[in-house]
């Protein structure tokens, strides 16, 4: 199925597949700035900085783990740093 609603006037599919590489969070927010909009992207990263601090904390989550940790750590520090730069 196609929707007539594109800017240009052409039938765009009702849903596309689409291929994002995303090497850091910082392009993940970018990503999600572009998709869902800063006040969506603001709560997502709020929820998800808190599963991830909790994560890093609990010896049944992976996260916690010595192969895991770094990254999620850097996570962390990357949704800090993105909240604390871009405030309310």
């Amino acid at each position: 199925e196609h929707r007539p609603d594109s800017p240009s006037g052409q039938s765009i599919p009702l849903w596309t597949v689409c291929k994002v590489t995303i090497e850091n969070e910082t392009q993940r927010i970018e990503f999600l700035i572009k998709r869902d909009g800063p006040k969506a992207t603001r709560a997502w990263i709020e929820r998800t900085l808190a599963i991830y601090r909790e994560a890093v904390k609990s010896s049944k989550s992976h996260a916690s783990l010595s192969d895991y940790l770094p990254s999620f750590e850097a996570s962390i520090r990357e949704f800090e740093a993105w909240l604390k730069n871009n405030k309310r």
